[in-house]
């Protein structure tokens, strides 16, 4: 019965009030029902899947079940899922009137199962299995027997698709110029994807588990073509995107970062903070170009070396050093103290 509780305010219950008409496609994974779904959660239009991952054919999640939802809904569609966010998401933009919209648009992919449109029968495959279990496990859907690069690739060109449906649909409605377009990812990649030159991977708050792309597309009020080197974090968009809608935070609810428009827009300084994560056997804290990290996780001191149990304290200048491997530290010890501070 975990997820975002229902008196919390969130981006799209925010935009809502403030006028906007608000939907989101695809990938949830906030919640469950009964107890939660994004109509709970400031959405009025909800078209997708509340796991954080289903098969693309069959539809069915980690468990085994069927997960795809209009609303509050079940609902039966036949089709592979990323074409069908974005069949559902462009028909929206499109049919939207003049009142601004918020539109969140969650592919999936290229996330597990390894399957590109023209794969139906992996699908199936993993239906079987899953009816063959004697204990329900994810093990079907994450699918650790099978996929290739070239496979991977299939399906980020899907995406890359599904992605030029959306946006056609929006010069369609006639509104490109000023609308706000973000593209970014909800982790680094795992298994196929390509992290180099960082380290880690998904779930790992080493650089390759949580540096990612991040697009913005803004044309009445950003020049295109520009490179920002500046870290940022998600949290800092939620901000941006409420002042660029001229919408407030809730008053009882300060927001986890700045807003980022007066550097966007007016050539403010940029508004330095520190970017904080957390799981349950790391915390890091980035603070300009310097990285904390503490892991509690066993590791190696080099290479095949003995592992030995985790309890470290590193400080990275992620800025030339995005693989981790020179620990400043000892360098650094009053800058590490507070940082360590920072993170508890």
């Amino acid at each position: 019965r975990n997820g975002i509780p229902h008196e919390h305010p969130t981006l799209p219950s925010l935009l809502a009030d403030g006028g906007y008409a608000t939907a989101m496609f695809g990938k949830w994974h906030c919640g469950w029902l009964p107890w939660f779904s994004p109509i709970r959660a400031g959405f009025q239009r909800f078209y997708g899947c509340l796991d954080g991952a289903i098969d693309y054919f069959e539809h069915l999640n980690t468990l085994g079940e069927h997960d795809l939802w209009e609303g509050e809904t079940e609902v039966h569609d036949v089709g592979y899922f990323t074409e069908m966010i974005a069949r559902e998401a462009s028909a929206y933009i499109r049919a939207a009137g003049d009142e601004p919209i918020y539109v969140q648009v969650n592919f999936t992919a290229p996330h597990w199962p390894w399957e590109g449109p023209g794969d139906a029968e992996v699908g199936a495959r993993i239906r079987r299995e899953y009816a063959e279990l004697e204990t329900v496990t994810s093990d079907p859907l994450c699918d650790f027997h099978s996929g290739s690069l070239a496979k991977y690739g299939e399906m980020v060109e899907a995406m890359d698709a599904a992605i030029g449906e959306v946006f056609a649909a929006i010069e369609q409605r006639g509104r490109a110029d000023d609308t706000l377009i973000v593209f970014s990812s909800d982790n680094g990649g795992e298994r196929w994807a390509k992290n180099w030159p960082f380290v880690g991977e998904k779930g790992d708050l080493t650089e390759g588990g949580i540096r990612v792309p991040f697009l913005v597309r803004w044309r009445a009020a950003v020049d295109g073509a520009q490179v920002c080197d500046r870290p940022n974090i998600t949290m800092d968009w939620t901000a941006t995107m409420l002042d660029a809608a001229g919408v407030d935070a809730h008053p009882d609810y300060p927001l986890d970062g700045p807003s980022l428009v007066p550097f966007l827009v007016e050539g403010a300084d940029y508004p330095d903070h520190d970017l904080r994560w957390r799981t349950t056997n790391q915390v890091a804290v980035r603070r300009g170009a310097m990285k904390y990290l503490h892991d509690r996780r066993p590791r190696p001191r080099l290479g095949a070396w003995p592992v030995t149990d985790g309890d470290y304290h590193l400080l990275y200048d992620v800025t030339v050093d995005g693989r981790e491997k020179a620990n400043l530290a000892p360098h650094h010890p009053e800058l590490l103290a507070e940082l360590r501070v920072e993170a508890e």
